[in-house]
């Protein structure tokens, strides 16, 4: 999914860094955030950064901020909603070991 929300992006270096910058927050999101107000923090912390991204007058940069945020918009979905987000994170699992 990520791959078809960057497409606007060209293709190389700038698309690269786009995707690895996403599929870190992606990792560290399935991973390591075990409450739901920590990682809605850091998911908005990620929007308002590619927002500014979004904002610097060269292209690539505009690029790069709108797929990104087009991206987080669909992510947005999955992180939410506290009791979805806990289906798929670590602190779900932590609470099923309970």
């Amino acid at each position: 999914m990520l791959n078809q929300h960057l497409q606007p992006v060209p293709k190389g270096k700038q698309c690269q860094l786009v995707r690895k910058w996403l599929g870190k927050l992606l990792m560290d999101l399935l991973k390591e955030k075990s409450k739901h107000t920590t990682a809605m923090g850091q998911f908005m912390e990620e929007v308002e950064y590619w927002k500014k991204v979004g904002w610097k007058r060269n292209t690539s940069s505009k690029c790069q901020g709108l797929a990104a945020l087009d991206f987080l918009s669909y992510i947005k979905t999955y992180i939410e909603n506290e009791a979805y987000w806990m289906s798929w994170s670590p602190a779900g699992a932590i609470e099923a070991a309970h």
